[in-house]
């Protein structure tokens, strides 16, 4: 076999040796001259005898053509899309994972750096500037850790970019890597009305009752009923009370009482809210329509029972 990269130049290959020309060797002339040639066509083999006393018989002969290898694919390199939930300190960790598939024996590089979707370097998150990742042979992945900033502020879902460039031993397959920071503060609605309280007075020995409804606002915004919200004053309400309708203002207290209703049999009474309405107000979308306990009776206090 003649092979322009063997170590054995055929012309110093002794013929005298019965298997003289067993193996590799390299030819008088250089085969890469071949290189880009078709293969097709008519070869010749021409054979000299040097010695007129030595005879020999050629029996058959064959011609085997060995073009390149195709070269092997380089590895692709590509980074996945991630969600990094804010908090509301410090910083909270995300970790991209960068893969590379396909041939893993050889080392190969790739570099990466961040840059600006909605989110904004600095604020949002903790900016990377160009940095290289090597690959081991037969490493297939390695994480990328990233930063955001948590605060307080309701915004929406934000996104900065992760981006793969320069590989050297691969190429690049998916270059771009997507960090969605998820806000976990709820937009805050002071404008929302509930009742407080609902509580019960009665005089002349308990045969007169009037019903007394607190109604104040979410003006802390935490969605929850506690005496540290605003009374809300100037509220049109309307409300049941022992089988009868009532209607009117509440006042700087944020309270509203029923008419007295005298003269109730034993039984249970009922005391609801049934409309508020103030400008700019709405009324009641987190379901707190909370009445605590004021009467210590161990019931909830829009029940009267006599």
């Amino acid at each position: 076999m003649l092979d322009d990269d063997a170590s054995t130049h055929i012309a110093d290959v002794d013929p005298n040796q019965p298997t003289a020309y067993t193996g590799i060797f390299r030819p008088i002339g250089n085969l890469a001259t071949l290189v880009g040639k078709a293969a097709r066509g008519t070869w010749s083999l021409r054979i000299a005898n040097e010695s007129r006393y030595a005879t020999a018989r050629l029996n058959s002969w064959s011609l085997t053509l060995f073009g390149s290898a195709p070269p092997t694919p380089l590895p692709v390199i590509s980074i996945d899309d991630i969600t990094i939930l804010e908090g509301d300190v410090g910083t909270a960790n995300g970790q991209f994972t960068i893969t590379r598939s396909g041939d893993l024996s050889r080392p190969a590089t790739v570099e990466y750096a961040t840059s600006d979707g909605t989110a904004s370097e600095g604020s949002d998150y903790l900016g990377i500037v160009t940095t290289k990742l090597t690959f081991s042979p037969g490493v297939a992945s390695l994480p990328v850790s990233v930063f955001a900033w948590g605060d307080l502020l309701s915004e929406p879902d934000e996104t900065f970019i992760v981006t793969l460039d320069n590989p050297t031993g691969a190429t690049i397959g998916d270059g771009q890597g997507v960090a969605t920071i998820l806000d976990d503060d709820a937009i805050l609605n002071t404008n929302v009305l509930y009742v407080y309280d609902i509580r019960f007075e009665s005089r002349q020995r308990g045969r007169s009752w009037r019903a007394v409804f607190q109604i104040q606002s979410d003006s802390d915004g935490d969605g929850q009923a506690n005496a540290s919200d605003e009374p809300a004053s100037g509220v049109s309400i309307t409300v049941t009370f022992a089988g009868q309708t009532y209607s009117g203002i509440t006042d700087s207290n944020g309270i509203f009482r029923t008419d007295w209703n005298t003269n109730l049999g034993p039984g249970n009474y009922f005391a609801n809210a049934v409309d508020l309405a103030l400008t700019g107000f709405v009324w009641n979308p987190l379901d707190i329509d909370l009445e605590d306990d004021t009467d210590a009776d161990g019931k909830p206090d829009d029940l009267l029972s006599i």
